[in-house]
């Protein structure tokens, strides 16, 4: 196994990500004056660099593998680059890709994550009693963990959550992210088999269910999970205007929360339909995993992106002009972007 971790210049992409370009200077000024004075984030990463042990040759062409040492000073300087002005209150997790050194990531944020923001417990599939053990101990507001400490990544919510951990965690009231192994439409019958068997787990789908772009099926999908009060959602990453359209329709707003994927959001990126391999996502910038055949031929289509941190915001912002009133706004902009989060995770 070949450890590229040398060849990723994380120092390089976060200054090249917090010089702004006009455009992010003029949105920066819009969402300044839109957003709440108080915004929860409600699904971040940071861990130390130190803590990544190896980035194996698959993740490397991975867009996660971006920022895999992302601290808390970072995240700080992009606090004030993006919410300069407003309370932010952030629930943080290390990054949860295999090659990371879980345990030391987990200790990281338990010990220098202050209030007003909150730490999930990045679990271990694989360590049970690990798991079990940090979810016992109150320190931690949500429980994250993720198929791809798989390799290959596991297809099935029960293999990288195990029952028994689930358990623990609906006895003990700790909120679970679960970031599926497909889109949400192809994963219905493992989410309703979960809500079925753990009645009383409250559930936050990350992305919006990993719905990007519209899919078949999804509005369906979307209805029929909303029946069950205990599943939530978060916009993180998604720049569909229909897609939080349809999630809002079928949830209401308050199940809906805000999440920036921090630091993934710096990226400049756009999502297209790729004719041979469906929704991918392509960058003006050549990073490390970018396909350099791909690249070239599609490029043109992230000219001028802004970071992936604003089309999810401007799609929260216009979905919420087209579905209420105007004397509703409010209340529902406060609900998606600070008070759903804050119930949810027990954020003061």
């Amino acid at each position: 196994m070949v450890d590229r971790l040398s060849e990723i210049d994380l120092a390089k992409y976060l200054e090249d990500s917090l010089s702004f370009t006009d455009k992010e200077k003029l949105l920066t000024k819009e969402f300044s004056e839109w957003l709440p004075q108080e915004v929860v984030d409600c699904h971040t990463h940071s861990n130390l660099r130190e803590h990544v042990q190896e980035v194996d040759e698959e993740m490397f062409h991975q867009m996660i593998s971006t920022f895999e040492g992302f601290n808390l000073e970072d995240s700080r300087r992009v606090e004030l680059a993006f919410f300069g002005g407003k309370t932010l209150k952030r629930l943080r997790f290390p990054f949860p890709f295999r090659g990371i050194d879980i345990k030391a990531a987990n200790e990281y944020l338990s010990r220098n994550v202050k209030n007003p923001d909150k730490v999930a417990l990045c679990g271990i599939p694989n360590d049970i009693e690990y798991t079990i053990s940090m979810l016992q101990t109150g320190r931690f507001s949500a429980l994250k963990m993720y198929h791809q400490q798989f390799n290959p990544p596991s297809k099935q919510i029960y293999e990288y959550f195990p029952p028994k951990i689930l358990n623990v965690a609906e006895n003990e009231n700790v909120p679970i992210i679960l970031h599926l192994p497909q889109v949400i439409t192809l994963c219905k019958d493992q989410i309703l088999r979960l809500v079925e068997e753990f009645p009383n787990l409250r559930i936050s789908l990350a992305h919006l269910g990993l719905a990007n772009l519209p899919v078949p099926n999804l509005r369906e999908t979307y209805d029929e999970l909303s029946k069950y009060s205990n599943i939530y959602l978060d916009t993180s990453m998604i720049p569909s205007e229909e897609v939080v359209t349809l999630a809002l329709k079928a949830f209401g707003d308050k199940r809906v929360m805000y999440g920036s994927d921090e630091p993934l959001n710096l990226i400049r990126s756009v999502i297209y339909n790729n004719p041979g391999l469906g929704q991918r996502i392509v960058t003006e910038y050549m990073y490390h995993w970018v396909n350099k055949d791909e690249h070239e031929r599609y490029k043109h289509l992230a000219s001028g992106a802004s970071h992936a941190h604003w089309p999810p915001l401007i799609a929260i912002k216009k979905s919420i002009e087209a579905l209420y009133l105007e004397n509703q706004q409010s209340r529902v902009k406060n609900n998606i972007l600070c008070n759903n989060a804050k119930g949810l995770f027990s954020f003061k």
